[in-house]
């Protein structure tokens, strides 16, 4: 049996709504009254005489119109009532508010570290910016996600599936308070297609052509604004997705490069190989046909990015033995043949933002799970972006 829409705002009851049957969830209102006036309204008009002979059809249009809202305000029901804003909020609920939604805004917190050890007090700043466009739909969205005195990351959205993270570490070498690229991870307008890319581990480059088998980006609504009449809020959720949670089969043109020390290649192909009881003898340099454990890539908890390639059938050079600072494990050091396969496994590299605009005027963007240094909850109080 399909779901009841509620005849007044629009709303679609769900099985996990709570309250009696007969009345809307979402405004309050009962279904049946409603109906029963909207009913009457019509019975009113279809009573009206019809019009005069030679009359106009704007002056008709015109006399409906008329007659409409004299009937409903004749039953105790106002005319603005029956008009609704593009999204579904209720133009009523609208005009209530002391400011307007749509338009552009912005939210800083400024958060001290004491001492660190290595420098003077350090002074962190979180900038948020969120633009909502006239149908109550989220249309860009960006914060900082972290910001401690050794590392920082921004977070951003385009409607509708546009998403990028980009992190910068400090600069050692260039004084307090400098910073250089760490890494950049992006999610393109339009199908999946993910990049990521970090100066001492490589790039790796995911979309749709490149995904032979795994799960795939899945487009839902995101970040449209709806009215809850229980605390009287306009609110929205939007769940940034770079790289949703699961195992994909790659090409193999979809590694670019992987930097790394040599010890890797050899403990996860060659030494894994030995264990297992393989007779290895290498052949004008290489050992082949090995399946090679994870390389995990990781910036660490500051910016929950991370994910692990495993390689199979691949072959990997004698000098993946030595040990170096840095070398180009893919292509060099492990080489792909014609038989061999990319997989990479990943948890969800996401954020969630919830927007809060009150009727008692205060606007706040929450990014749920971060907090700031102490573990304050990172929540931005919006102003009017000037």
């Amino acid at each position: 049996m399909p779901s009841r829409v509620c005849p007044k705002c629009g709303y679609q009851r769900k099985p996990a709504d709570s309250g009696p049957a007969y009345e809307c969830p979402h405004c309050g209102v009962i279904y049946e009254k409603h109906l029963a006036r909207i009913s009457q309204t019509v019975e009113l008009e279809a009573e009206r005489p019809p019009p005069a002979p030679g009359m106009s059809r704007k002056k008709r249009r015109g006399l409906a119109a008329a007659s409409l809202a004299a009937a409903a305000i004749a039953i105790g029901v106002g005319f603005v009532l029956f008009v609704q804003s593009a999204s579904g909020v209720p133009a009523k609920v609208v005009e209530s508010f002391p400011y307007k939604i749509p338009g552009s805004w912005t939210g800083r917190i400024e958060h001290v570290y004491a001492g660190s050890g290595l420098d003077a007090d350090y002074r962190a700043e979180f900038v948020a910016h969120l633009v909502v466009d006239k149908d109550f739909k989220v249309e860009s969205l960006s914060w900082t996600d972290a910001h401690t005195p050794f590392f920082r990351s921004e977070w951003s959205f385009t409607a509708p599936h546009g998403a990028e993270a980009a992190a910068e570490e400090r600069d050692g070498n260039a004084g307090p308070g400098a910073f250089r690229p760490l890494l950049q991870v992006k999610r393109e307008e339009g199908d999946f297609a993910f990049h990521y890319a970090e100066p001492s581990d490589g790039e790796v480059t995911v979309d749709d052509k490149d995904v032979i088998s795994g799960w795939r980006v899945e487009k839902k609504s995101n970040g449209v604004l709806e009215w809850d009449p229980k605390e009287e809020v306009i609110r929205g959720l939007v769940t940034v997705t770079l790289l949703p949670a699961g195992s994909y089969t790659l090409r193999k043109d979809g590694v670019k490069k992987i930097y790394a020390t040599g010890a890797w290649a050899w403990d996860g192909c060659v030494k894994k190989a030995q264990e297992a009881g393989g007779e290895l003898s290498p052949v004008a340099g290489y050992f082949e046909n090995l399946d090679c454990a994870s390389l995990s890539i990781s910036t660490g908890n500051e910016a929950g990015f991370g994910f692990s390639l495993f390689v199979t059938k691949a072959k990997v050079s004698e000098e993946a033995g030595f040990s170096r600072s840095r070398q180009t494990v893919l292509p060099d050091m492990i080489r792909l043949g014609p038989e061999s396969s990319v997989r990479v496994d990943a948890g969800a590299i996401q954020r969630r933002a919830a927007i809060l605009f009150y009727r008692d005027g205060r606007r706040l963007l929450k990014v749920l799970d971060r907090t700031l240094g102490d573990g304050t909850p990172l929540t931005f109080r919006l102003d009017e972006a000037r």
